[in-house]
């Protein structure tokens, strides 16, 4: 064509080749590697379910709101109870018809709280002499229940000269799938020395240095 200078260096014709081949190669590259690189730090942060639990590997602990702890178990939720004493404990004597007394243990008025997570139900109760089984069965998943610890279950406190005793119970809780939560309460009472009697007005508890 007249007029016109072929030049392979010129800017245009540069540009030119350069829109019609390395760009279109580049971007494909850079497209590879961003894939290549999302995939793998999501695989790195369990997003592709690299670190899945099924269920079925073992136990671990969750933190509540209250800062208590939910274990589970096998893909099993344990139950949580609680265990309280509710005010002082009482005598518990028995009485023959001459009105003379034996004390056989002391009455004390406890309360309890359980619950599942998972909602099945619980078989409850309270071990009265820590043997691992339920003495003293119960069925609602709070109240309050009176039990009688017998005189032989006490305990005596070391270098005490006040007939100072405790002992120890538990409550446990069971769910429908054998998983099982027990608290421990520590009860401590002054155990009161007889003889005992029982008069036209009520009953009486009198020490041996009140009988002199």
């Amino acid at each position: 064509m007249r007029g016109f200078k072929h030049d392979l260096n010129s800017p245009r014709m540069e540009k030119n080749y350069t829109n019609q081949g390395s760009f279109p190669t580049m971007n494909r590259t850079v497209r590879v590697m961003t894939a290549v690189l999302l995939t793998m730090m999501m695989m790195l942060s369990g997003c592709l379910g690299a670190n899945t639990d099924d269920g079925n590997g073992g136990g671990g602990i969750i933190p509540t709101a209250q800062g208590s702890t939910t274990t589970v178990v096998n893909g099993n939720y344990l139950p949580i109870v609680n265990a309280y004493q509710i005010g002082p404990l009482s005598e518990n004597v028995s009485y023959n018809s001459t009105g003379s007394g034996t004390l056989l243990g002391m009455n004390v008025s406890v309360y309890h709280s359980a619950i599942d997570p998972d909602g099945t139900t619980l078989a409850m109760g309270w071990d009265t002499n820590l043997d691992g089984i339920v003495d003293i069965p119960v069925s609602a998943s709070q109240g309050f229940t009176v039990l009688y610890i017998a005189i032989s279950e006490w305990n005596t406190v070391p270098d005490t000269n006040n007939n100072s005793q405790m002992v120890s119970i538990a409550f446990h809780a069971t769910d429908a799938n054998g998983g099982k939560d027990v608290a421990l309460l520590d009860l401590q009472s002054r155990i009161p020395v007889g003889p005992w009697w029982m008069s036209q007005n009520g009953f009486y508890a009198m020490s041996g240095k009140d009988a002199q």
